[in-house]
């Protein structure tokens, strides 16, 4: 975002009367976990989700569990610009995201973000033959 540039976004809580406008391009993860609506500042419409854990997985670090913006707004940057703020209002030191390996765009998406695959050695690390996701890391500052 430019210094000085009005957000085109904010995050606030998940509202009852969000789910029947995400829940379709959401999916399953709508839960009880930490989770903020991306809503546009310029008419309030939800466009996306971000869920999140602090301390997880361990303390100083903040998780992004999942992103996800409505189909017909992905490829705008409201999903970096979310990220962005929950970074920024989060008590962390290092943020860590979790990537399905079958996802490319994904990938290339935390890769812009600026996180970088977990080294191994680093707790979380998946070895090669596990399946599962990709730890992708960036440190603050």
């Amino acid at each position: 975002m430019n210094a000085g540039a009005s957000p085109r976004i904010l995050l606030r809580p998940l509202q009852d009367d969000d789910l029947p406008g995400i829940e379709a391009w959401f999916g399953q993860a709508v839960g009880r976990t930490e989770l903020l609506v991306i809503v546009g500042t310029h008419d309030g419409a939800a466009l996306g989700c971000v869920e999140y854990h602090t301390d997880e997985p361990a303390a100083g670090w903040l998780t992004i569990a999942r992103i996800a913006v409505e189909p017909g707004k992905r490829g705008f940057g409201y999903g970096g610009e979310a990220v962005r703020l929950v970074e920024s209002a989060a008590d962390a030191q290092r943020f860590l995201a979790k990537v399905d390996p079958k996802s490319g765009l994904s990938l290339y998406f935390w890769l812009r973000m600026g996180y970088r695959p977990a080294r191994p050695g680093e707790v979380f690390w998946r070895r090669w033959d596990e399946g599962g996701t990709i730890a992708m890391i960036r440190d603050a500052g």
